[in-house]
């Protein structure tokens, strides 16, 4: 495995990810706590007890809901025409310099270059994916592409 840019802005990744959950978990938990750490439900007592926040948390729960419809409403026809195209339309990907590097017995990172050669707006790039072995089966936990584009002439290569 390189050693480089690629492995230093991974691992970054995952620290601020990990941070990042920490603190919510962190806050999550503080929440069943009083001033003076004795367990109270009294936050959660307030938000219904208190017309603004409640109002509030309803209005963030309706922004969530409308931007997951029409999410769900627009992703699913792009998926379709972006899966019925065809090779001309989506073009070739293609991976090469396949790295893998065993982290831990469940845990793998895998660094590749790729190139999508395709009439308009070629591209190549570095894809790195933190795999984890879950129930048996190998699923990616973190995805992660630099890319640029391509000069068009790359597409020929």
């Amino acid at each position: 495995m390189r050693e480089g840019p690629e492995r230093v802005w991974f691992q970054l990744y995952v620290l601020r990810d990990r941070a990042f959950v920490a603190k919510l978990v962190d806050l999550f938990w503080l929440s069943f706590f009083d001033k003076a750490g004795e367990p109270t439900t009294e936050h959660y007592r307030a938000v219904v007890a208190v017309p603004v926040w409640l109002n509030v948390m309803m209005i963030t729960f309706e922004i969530a809901a409308w931007t997951t419809l029409f999410s769900v409403l627009a992703g699913y026809p792009v998926a379709y025409l972006l899966a019925t195209s065809g090779e001309a339309t989506r073009g070739r990907l293609r991976f090469f310099d396949i790295q893998i590097e065993m982290l831990a017995p469940d845990t793998a990172q895998l660094i590749s270059r790729y190139q999508l050669d395709r009439p308009q707006n070629p591209q190549h790039g570095i894809n790195t994916r933190l795999m984890k072995k879950r129930d048996g089966q190998w699923v990616i936990a973190l995805n992660h592409v630099s890319s640029k584009e391509a000069p068009c002439d790359a597409a020929t290569k």
